[in-house]
């Protein structure tokens, strides 16, 4: 059997630690989505339609999001319960986003830890606090090290650069000048 790489382990993280709160939240919380309580209308007449298969494009114009209702409508077809079908695929959606959100920052910054910062923002629960703090503390301290680093390797090159640029954000968080 092949061993699953560490970019398969990270994506399985990443969608499971996301998930596991969202789906929760649907089926233990009263109302932990308010897009199914407030389409529930919806969702329960495109379902209608779909089941008499009187369904057609027309029908989603005017909302302006019709995926949201649409998935919910088709979901509850087979379900029968257009609360829990809004919810579910709600948190779908939530799941989504915050691995797209990991993937396009990876790809932008190409810094690893921002990304996952970034992800850990968009988590509902006390545990993306705890990732947050953590993943801070831990930028922090690499950035530390890599200043560290170019400092030795550069010399006052680097001290000039970093002098002018920041460090996350331009101009912000700009080392001190040399001979300051």
């Amino acid at each position: 059997m092949r061993r699953p790489s560490n970019q398969t382990v990270l994506w399985l993280a990443l969608v499971l630690v996301s998930a596991i709160p969202r789906v929760l939240g649907a089926f233990v919380l009263p109302n932990a989505f308010g897009d199914a309580y407030v389409y529930i209308r919806t969702i329960g007449e495109l379902s209608l339609r779909l089941s008499a298969k009187t369904f057609a494009i027309t029908d989603l114009y005017g909302f302006w999001l019709p995926l949201y209702q649409f998935i919910s409508a088709v979901i509850n077809v087979f379900v029968g319960n257009g609360f829990y079908s809004g919810k579910v695929v709600s948190a779908i959606f939530g799941i989504g986003s915050c691995v797209l959100v990991y993937h396009i920052t990876l790809r932008l910054t190409a810094n690893r830890a921002a990304a996952l910062l970034g992800f850990a923002l968009l988590l509902p629960s006390w545990i993306s606090l705890g990732l947050l703090i953590g993943a801070g503390l831990g930028i922090r301290r690499h950035v530390r090290d890599e200043e560290a680093y170019l400092a030795r390797t550069y010399g006052e090159e680097y001290r000039r650069y970093a002098a002018r640029v920041g460090r996350f954000v331009p101009g912000v968080g700009r080392l001190r000048a040399p001979g300051r």
